[in-house]
């Protein structure tokens, strides 16, 4: 059942808490803050271990990382409609990768 996970994952229950912990500090997106924006980039690093296939992982942790980068700068997110619509972005990468983990296939609505 190893079929395209990667060998030495975490265990999902963690997987899963990891995810929880990149969408709590996200209200407080809008202006720059590093501190947060780092923190969630290491949470990220450590997801890539996380169960499920590795292609899949990195595709969402890729689109979540762009999408923090954004929504922690100084404007750039007024590009992409506001920092409320980069937020959702970034909870709806994180819900679908949270589906990954959870059973190993991509959302039925993933791109």
């Amino acid at each position: 059942m190893n079929s395209g996970q990667s060998s030495g994952s975490m265990a999902t229950a963690e997987a899963l808490e990891l995810i929880t912990d990149i969408e709590t500090p996200l209200d407080s997106g809008g202006w720059p803050d590093q501190e947060v924006l780092a923190n969630i980039k290491q949470t990220l690093r450590r997801l890539r271990s996380a169960p499920g296939p590795p292609a899949l992982i990195s595709e969402k942790i890729v689109a979540i990382e762009i999408w923090t980068e954004i929504l922690f700068s100084t404007r750039r997110f007024e590009r992409y409609g506001g920092a409320d619509r980069v937020r959702l972005s970034i909870l709806h990468e994180c819900h679908a990768l949270r589906q990954i983990v959870s059973t190993g296939l991509p959302p039925d609505n993933s791109d």
